[in-house]
């Protein structure tokens, strides 16, 4: 293995470099903010109600990442669609009914 700080050859079980003194032991990473925080916030369902073509896509970008998120934006969707769906078919009725 090679030195991290100076590039000479080490022994692989060397905690330091035997030229520059350079640890060669990985130490805790950096802690930074969780970039896949999942809120599932209702935030999300709203969205996919009102727009449920950008609520189904959310939902199939975070299946894996972002579960609550994506079953929200999901649910926003589905509901939207249905009760588009539902609407269409009692327009028809009532249509149907008035010019028979």
């Amino acid at each position: 293995m090679y030195c991290r700080n100076c590039g000479k050859m080490v022994p692989d079980n060397a905690a330091y470099c035997p030229e520059c003194g350079a640890s060669q032991v990985n130490g805790p990473g950096p802690s930074y903010y969780n970039q896949n925080y999942d809120s599932g916030s209702i935030g999300w369902a709203v969205l996919g109600f009102f727009i449920p073509l950008v609520g189904f896509i959310l939902w199939l970008i975070w299946m894996d990442s972002k579960p609550k998120c994506a079953r929200m934006a999901g649910i926003g969707a589905l509901v939207s669609v249905a009760l588009n769906i539902v609407l269409v078919v009692i327009w028809f009725i009532f249509a149907a009914t008035i010019h028979p």
